[in-house]
């Protein structure tokens, strides 16, 4: 699948399965994770989540006194991280071109969003969010742990497609150093099953 409609794939898949998509995100809270970045904090400081969704990442950065700002590319998902959280802002972008000031941000997160993406925009993904942080800025993404790149016809029986594309643990390391930014932690979770499974990593801008 060429990327233009991949990408519209991704977007039209979670416009219709928003509902369903954010009464399961649930279970995976990363709240360890989490942790791990908002520790090296000062409370207001300013946090991007790029692709955020119905705004679980971005409620449990807010309940914990920074200042946070949301990035998704579905309508319907940014309605519901509105109702979640009024006070905040979200915008409509696709995470490729994040027009967004330079220097602009403490940190960014990024949950399952980026192996949505076609992987030859990756580092160009990853180059985006160096140019919009801060000096020494913090990023923490989830990314995959294997190569894989295709479609499913009805993902979760929710009634929409949905579009994978990811490279491998080693690559994904790689990209992240290519791309400006000092790796400081990384992880794999081994509790979900083995197609199912990520790679966490905090960095640093270099």
């Amino acid at each position: 699948m060429k990327g233009e409609s991949a990408v519209r794939l991704v977007e039209k898949g979670y416009d219709k399965i928003h509902m369903c998509y954010s009464s399961q995100r649930i279970w995976r809270s990363n709240l360890k994770e989490v942790a791990l970045l908002t520790k090296r904090m000062e409370k207001g400081a300013s946090i991007l989540d790029v692709g955020c969704g119905a705004g679980a990442i971005a409620k449990i950065l807010s309940k914990n006194g920074f200042n946070v700002t949301g990035a998704d590319i579905s309508s319907n998902m940014l309605r519901l991280a509105k109702k979640a959280l009024p006070k905040a802002r979200f915008y409509k972008m696709d995470m490729r071109r994040l027009k967004l000031p330079k220097d602009s941000f403490d940190a960014i997160t990024c949950f399952y969003a980026i192996i949505h993406v076609p992987r030859q925009y990756h580092l160009k993904v990853l180059k985006g969010f160096r140019r919009i942080l801060k000096p020494s800025g913090l990023l923490l993404i989830s990314m995959s742990t294997g190569p894989a790149e295709g479609t499913i016809a009805d993902w979760q029986d929710w009634g929409a497609p949905m579009y994978w594309s990811q490279f491998g643990k080693r690559r994904n390391i790689q990209l992240v150093r290519k791309a400006g930014f000092k790796v400081l932690w990384n992880r794999v979770d081994s509790t979900g099953p083995k197609d199912d499974r990520h790679l966490y990593i905090l960095a640093q801008k270099r």
